[in-house]
């Protein structure tokens, strides 16, 4: 499957990230990895994930829906 570039919001963030998905998305898994390649634990709630338990940097999110995968850059402040 390719990957999608998607938005985020609010970028950098601090205690929480949205991701815009297409319409008819729904995310079933959500990967965020670091700029070492290092998957980092996340719970996904919806299209958002919490990012308080982050150290602050860059990450990539993969968002898994039913046939794509999409993804998002942003920095956790």
């Amino acid at each position: 499957t390719s990957a999608h570039h998607i938005n985020a919001w609010p970028n950098p963030a601090k205690d929480r990230i949205n991701f815009q998905l297409p319409l008819n998305e729904m995310p079933l898994r959500i990967e965020v990895v670091d700029m070492l390649g290092a998957t980092e634990h996340v719970i996904a709630e919806g299209n958002s994930i919490a990012t308080n338990q982050l150290a602050a940097g860059a990450y990539t999110a993969r968002i898994h829906t039913a046939g794509k995968v999409f993804t998002a850059r942003f920095i956790k402040q």
